[in-house]
């Protein structure tokens, strides 16, 4: 562990010299106090380096080590501590004052420094071939023993939480314990092997350029985020913030907690980040966060530098730990993926982290397995439902941004089917090109429609991981299996097959289109109809939104995969979709129109299959029912599950919302529970929504 630096074990009691002799002069003192015959019969090179020393630090030449040694040695460490205690110009000096170090834990980090860098430390070691040191450091045993030979025993136990993880010294990344290898039995403390970390010793060299280097990957921030702005389904931000509020109270009262690490995924712009940086407003946490390439450069794969990925992220978990902050790994696929031969070493390092952590993606199927259990909570990430892309919608346009009136923030929501992400960027770029005059209706409309091809391009790869089939009647369920045959043969064949679903609310159409692409073993590549089309299929001859249709056409066809399918949103079954179908021709691949009108259809072209779909059978409906209004703590008998089942075939999703609805409903008017008057009422307004959220069978 030695590192050589040349420079003279002088007697002046400041700065790192006269630590290195007091160092010294304090291994030497253990081994005198161990052994006190020992001194004349010191092996003759550590005789040498002994005498020296102690005739250096008095200034002159006499008194060798003779009986009154230890007396002589006492007198200079009192000496030596008196003026490193006033120093404030050394490296060491400025470090113990920024971390506000006691004494004693000063004075372990400096007897460490010294026996990783003093060549006067290493003479004298090795001339005395002591055992309580290695190339992993020193044995916390005998560090503790030369330090504070006269501590009391009530003393000791206070000086041994120095090394304990929770202590200063070691969550803050100055101490590096050795606990072996992999796998071997934990040792006790006092036999543990101590130094100080490469990060804390380049520092007290005024070395500090693999700092430097490493700082280049770190982006520090206290993001200014209201909770409010984060839209996500309201079970799920309690569960988040009450998780991480309780691990805060509980180290406030001193507890120490296991670890706490998030793991958020779901499709982008759902809000992984923004709850993230949330968090970090909410509790004035640091927020440290991998940072991003300078523009124009390559993204830099950890493994193509020279410093292992391993440093990385224990370097941005010390900082987080030292900043008592929270370290956000965005897309940790990247690291964390079930290929990446660096995966174990970083799950280590996570599960050996105090603090806390958020891991977020967009690709759970790509994470290795062995992170869920290291996953304290895994949150899910939706994408919005209607009412929740309303509440964005406005969230958006709130504060600095100049609308005008009659903004329909609903229209918006029923039209584009986006995540949060997705509506903010829309709204931007909607302020940016009204400038000073108020937002109108028609710029977050042209700039949603921009939006929505991007849309298009994310999801796919959220939709190929697969989904669970929504609960239909058996008739309906019977004829998606037949979907599926039919699908397999047209794939095969390298042929077109377009089918149309049609007759539940748009979510659950939605959820069928990507659960028949996983039975088919291909992606989903979902598209906003209104993104596609010229206009609604009844409007009048074509006019210049022609020419701007098909060209998105033709780019949506040009940027879809060969082995995914397309769905087509279509969520009030009337957009103009002649020339989309005209383009997709006879081109091979699977292709859905889900058509979410309640009426006859009123968009135009040839399928292959029209595919109604049912709510589940009477029975079912029965218990899906009891399921929906208990989440909503709503009481629910026998009766009324049935009288509910027989008097509205409505799907699952239809009845969790008009459950959560009614549940609103009685909160509203200050009652604590929703009554069967109420899931009626909510029954009937959604009812009467707009086309953009059918709720009922044929």
């Amino acid at each position: 562990m030695s590192r050589e630096r040349q420079g003279p074990a002088g007697t002046d009691p400041s700065g790192a010299d006269g630590w290195h002799a007091w160092s010294a002069l304090t291994l030497l003192r253990a081994v005198l106090r161990r052994r006190p015959a020992h001194a004349g019969i010191l092996p003759p090179s550590a005789r040498r380096v002994a005498e020296s020393l102690l005739a250096h630090a008095r200034g002159d030449d006499g008194g060798g080590l003779d009986d009154g040694a230890l007396e002589r040695i006492e007198a200079e460490l009192a000496r030596l501590r008196s003026g490193l205690e006033t120093d404030g110009t050394s490296e060491l000096a400025r470090l113990s004052e920024r971390l506000g170090l006691t004494p004693p834990e000063r004075e372990v980090v400096a007897f460490l420094y010294s026996s990783q860098v003093s060549p006067l430390f290493a003479a004298l070691r090795e001339g005395l071939q002591l055992k309580g040191f290695s190339d992993e450091g020193v044995r916390i045993g005998f560090l503790l023993e030369a330090l504070f030979p006269e501590a009391s025993p009530p003393e000791a136990v206070r000086l041994r939480r120095i090394f304990h993880p929770s202590g200063k010294l070691v969550a803050q990344g100055i101490l590096a314990l050795d606990t072996g290898p992999d796998g071997a039995e934990e040792p006790d403390l006092l036999s543990t092997q101590v130094a100080l970390s490469p990060r804390t010793l380049n520092r007290l060299l005024g070395d500090d350029a693999s700092y430097a280097f490493l700082s280049a990957f770190l982006q520090t921030e206290i993001p200014r985020v209201e909770e409010h702005r984060v839209v996500l389904p309201r079970r799920l931000k309690e569960q988040v913030l009450g998780a991480v509020e309780g691990w805060i109270e509980a180290r406030r009262r001193g507890r120490t907690p296991e670890p706490l690490v998030l793991l958020f995924f779901g499709p982008s712009g759902t809000g992984k980040t923004l709850l993230a940086q949330a968090i970090s407003s909410k509790f004035g946490m640091p927020l440290i966060r991998m940072r991003l390439p300078s523009p124009g450069r390559r993204r830099p794969r950890l493994v193509d530098t020279y410093w292992d990925a391993g440093d990385l992220i224990r370097f941005i978990l010390r900082e987080a730990q030292a900043l008592q902050g929270i370290a956000f790994f965005d897309e940790c696929d990247d690291l964390f993926s079930a290929d990446s031969f660096v995966s174990q070493t970083l799950l280590l390092e996570i599960e050996r982290h105090a603090g806390m952590t958020i891991l977020a993606t967009n690709s759970p199927h790509r994470l290795d397995r062995a992170l869920d259990r290291r996953a304290s909570l895994r949150v899910p990430f939706p994408l919005p439902g209607r009412e929740e892309r309303r509440r964005i919608w406005e969230v958006h346009l709130e504060g600095d941004v100049k609308a005008a009136p009659g903004i329909d923030c609903q229209e918006l929501a029923d039209r584009f089917f986006f995540a949060g992400g997705y509506i903010r960027n829309a709204v931007h770029v909607a302020a940016l090109r009204a400038g000073d005059r108020p937002l109108r209706q028609e710029d977050l409309l042209e700039a949603a429609r921009e939006q929505a091809v991007h849309f298009c391009e994310d999801v796919s790869n959220e939709a190929a991981a697969g989904g669970d089939m929504p609960e239909f009647s058996a008739a309906s369920r019977e004829r998606l299996a037949g979907i599926v045959r039919v699908g397999r043969d047209a794939i095969a064949r390298g042929v077109t097959l377009r089918v149309r679903l049609r007759g539940v609310p748009m979510e659950d159409l939605r959820a069928a289109a990507a659960a028949l692409a996983w039975e088919l073993r291909i992606g989903a590549f979902f598209c906003a109809a209104d993104a596609i089309s010229a206009g609604k299929a009844d409007s009048s001859p074509p006019g210049p939104g022609k020419s701007e249709s098909e060209g998105a056409v033709r780019n949506l066809l040009a940027a879809l995969p060969a082995d995914c399918a397309l769905a087509v949103l279509d969520p009030g079954g009337e957009a103009d979709l002649d020339l989309f179908w005209k383009l997709v021709g006879s081109r091979p691949g699977i292709y859905f129109h889900l058509d979410g009108s309640r009426g006859p259809a009123r968009s135009r072209g040839f399928f292959h299959f029209v595919v109604d779909l049912e709510p589940p059978e009477r029975d079912r409906r029965a218990e899906l029912w009891r399921e929906a209004l208990g989440r909503e703590g709503i009481p629910c008998d026998d009766a009324l599950a049935r009288s509910l089942a027989e008097g509205h075939a409505v799907s699952p999703s239809a009845m969790a919302e008009a459950a959560r609805w009614a549940h609103w409903r009685a909160l509203a008017e200050g009652r604590a529970t929703a009554t069967p008057a109420d899931v009626e009422a909510a029954l009937r307004e959604l009812g009467r929504a707009g086309s953009g959220h059918p709720l009922f069978g044929n």
